[in-house]
């Protein structure tokens, strides 16, 4: 998710949920270089994440732990079925 845009995100989304598989895990980390939209374009991803079935959502950086997570929650994204994690070392160490 190197430098992604919020348009290849849910491109990207759209496609892996055409994928059939028995468990789907998402990592995703922060979409940057936003400016001013920085939250809206993060709380947008969650509901691009929330629409498709993931069974683990993993999110990596300041921004989606501020923005993405919460919203996710909102949505009533199951808390065992989402990990936050600013440092992607930690994400990594949790894959």
């Amino acid at each position: 998710s190197y430098n992604s845009s919020a348009d290849a995100l849910k491109a990207m989304l759209e496609l892996f949920g055409l994928f059939k598989a028995k468990t789907k895990w998402l990592v995703v980390g922060d979409i940057l270089e936003q400016g001013e939209r920085e939250a809206e374009v993060h709380k947008k991803a969650a509901h691009e994440i929330h629409k498709q079935a993931f069974d683990k959502v993993i999110l990596v950086g300041p921004r989606v732990k501020e923005h993405t997570a919460p919203e996710l929650r909102k949505l009533g994204f199951k808390a065992e079925s989402l990990m936050v994690f600013v440092d992607p070392k930690d994400a990594l160490t949790y894959l």
